[in-house]
């Protein structure tokens, strides 16, 4: 065996060498921007006024404005529904049915709020959720039995106790309880529109309470950037064993970082187009965890349903005020026409996905007035 000369030692010394000093470099580099991450957390939870995820969901259940619909636990709903699909093969009845949603409704309404809204659900959360949708299948199919025997006014009693349940998906402190939320809102907005022509005045009001007491989109989606980066921020501080080499927060520096200098400026001016542009920065390749749990897909379709939503309520104002042969003027940021037997409502700057197209008033009024039956 041939041994390695006096240059070749050398060469091999000066490798280790170089080695152990890129070690140190990256070890100290990593280090400190883990050290600055810190930082950085402690000032989002300085800007929130939060010390943690606990801390602010609290406050957000506490703070809950008295005009929306009150927190509840779903557990009544989920309970009572979780082993009845929608097409049972057991035969019930429509009073079966009904009677098995009221007592369900006001279970839930009798239920106290939730003390904090919950963020260790883990892999339960998505089961958790079919069960609270397969619950609203059935007040839906409830409201369209309603619908098609003329009880128009019980059919949207119905509507109102899904939303009512819906806004309790709140307390799921995720983006998927969220984007549930706001897609609920989006069938009944779409069910609403459809049945416009065939309700009365007293309808289109109680509609209108109903959606006032709505959590807004937009206001849901502000909730959440800030619930899911608060618990990423514990889950992170958590990984923290005696090795720094062997720590999962140093192997998610880089991506902390990412995610840090997109929540940072959105928390500073959370309403601002600087601040969502911030969140909708595309992530880069080398941080995974940023690219496929990015906000972007979700704010599109969070302002897309906002917008649909203040649509619809100002086109329910107007198209009201212009049945009872009131004028109405938009205010700023809406723009209205009518032309051609339609009235259309779209929000400023907003895609026209979002708008609003309701009947002619006058035809509205006559399919109203020939309307049969039903609970009028």
């Amino acid at each position: 065996m041939k041994l390695p000369g006096k240059r070749g030692k050398k060469s091999l010394l000066a490798l280790m060498s170089l080695l152990a000093v890129l070690a140190i470099l990256i070890n100290w580099s990593v280090d400190s921007l883990r050290s600055q991450n810190l930082r950085r957390i402690e000032e989002f939870r300085r800007i929130v006024a939060a010390e943690g995820f606990t801390t602010f969901t609290t406050r957000v259940i506490s703070e809950r404005s008295p005009n929306l619909y009150p927190l509840h636990e779903l557990s009544a709903v989920v309970l009572n529904f979780r082993l009845l699909p929608l097409h049972s093969a057991v035969e019930q009845t429509v009073a079966e049915r009904e009677e098995l949603l009221d007592a369900a409704i006001a279970e839930f309404q009798d239920s106290p709020p939730p003390l904090a809204i919950q963020h260790d659900a883990g892999s339960m959360r998505f089961p958790w959720l079919l069960d609270v949708l397969n619950a609203q299948n059935h007040w839906k199919k409830s409201a369209e039995d309603h619908w098609k025997a003329g009880e128009f006014s019980r059919a949207i009693d119905r509507w109102q106790q899904i939303l009512e349940i819906n806004e309790s998906l709140s307390v799921g402190g995720s983006s998927s309880c969220e984007m549930v939320r706001c897609y609920t809102i989006r069938e009944f907005n779409s069910w609403l529109v459809e049945r416009i022509p065939k309700l009365t005045d007293a309808d289109l009001e109680k509609c209108q309470s109903i959606l006032s007491r709505i959590e807004p989109p937009g206001e849901g989606l502000a909730r959440i950037v800030v619930e899911e980066s608060l618990n990423l921020f514990e889950r992170v501080q958590d990984l923290d064993p005696e090795d720094p080499l062997l720590d999962g927060s140093t192997f998610l520096a880089l991506d902390v970082k990412v995610f840090l200098d997109r929540v940072l400026p959105w928390a500073s001016a959370p309403g601002s187009e600087q601040g969502m542009a911030s969140l909708r920065k595309p992530a880069p390749f080398w941080s995974p965890f940023v690219k496929f749990t990015g906000y972007t897909q979700f704010i599109e379709f969070v302002e897309l349903e906002a917008a649909r939503l203040k649509s619809l309520r100002h086109g329910l104002t107007a198209y009201l005020a212009m049945r009872q042969g009131d004028s109405w003027d938009p205010p700023d940021g809406i723009e209205m026409k009518s032309s051609g037997g339609t009235i259309w409502i779209h929000v400023t700057g907003a895609s026209g996905e979002a708008d609003c197209y309701l009947p002619d008033v006058t035809t509205s009024r006559q399919q109203v007035e020939l309307k049969p039956g039903g609970d009028r």
